[in-house]
């Protein structure tokens, strides 16, 4: 499928949407699927659907190019759905005449309908109703599943390590938080609220 992208009339200049309006955790593990499709499309300009606290976390983000605040939809809980603005985004997002459109948010029972609504010429993700998709496997670690999906239709994974650049500004008020602690200092955050997010104990 990206193959198409990359030799095809738009070569170099692909336009691609990725829709993952999930939470922070969420985007952290999906950042080595990122780095695999922006690696198989260098010159593609890829935009993120996701809510709107997560603009920070894609500007951080070296494969990312545009991002578009989610507006709700129903079965979609992550955010009140308001009709009118759902609308206003469609439009935008059709007009945006996209080449691809890649559903990496959940079994797509409700994440594919609204993947079909943003007009895209194709379209990929986990189940049914797109051009291209992938049966939503329970249990699997999220990296790891997201990978399977991007690798299905044409990147080929850059690892599985995540992503978080920091900023000057963070280091900085990391430094101020952190003034005069003993060290060495040890950070942890092992919780999560799906298993399939979490790396065994071992």
């Amino acid at each position: 499928m990206l193959e198409r992208l990359k030799f095809g009339s738009q070569a170099g200049g692909a336009r691609v949407v990725l829709l993952r309006a999930s939470r922070i955790g969420d985007f952290v593990c999906a950042t080595p699927s990122f780095r695999a499709l922006r690696a198989a499309l260098p010159s593609a300009r890829i935009t993120l659907v996701a809510q709107s606290f997560a603009a920070e976390l894609a500007a951080r983000c070296p494969y990312l190019d545009r991002f578009e605040p989610f507006p709700g939809y129903p079965g979609i809980a992550e955010q009140f759905f308001e009709p009118a603005a759902a609308l206003r985004f469609f439009k935008t997002m059709q007009a945006g005449r996209f080449d691809l459109a890649v559903q990496m948010h959940g079994s797509g029972v409700y994440s594919n309908p609204f993947l079909l609504m943003l007009g895209a010429k194709a379209t990929a993700g986990f189940g049914g109703g797109l051009d291209a998709a992938v049966p939503f496997e329970e249990g699997a670690h999220e990296i790891r599943r997201l990978l399977r999906l991007v690798e299905f239709i044409g990147a080929a994974p850059q690892g599985e390590a995540t992503e978080f650049p920091l900023w000057p500004r963070d280091h900085e008020e990391a430094e101020n938080v952190l003034h005069g602690l003993p060290r060495p200092l040890i950070g942890m955050h092992p919780g999560a609220r799906d298993a399939g997010k979490r790396w065994p104990v071992e």
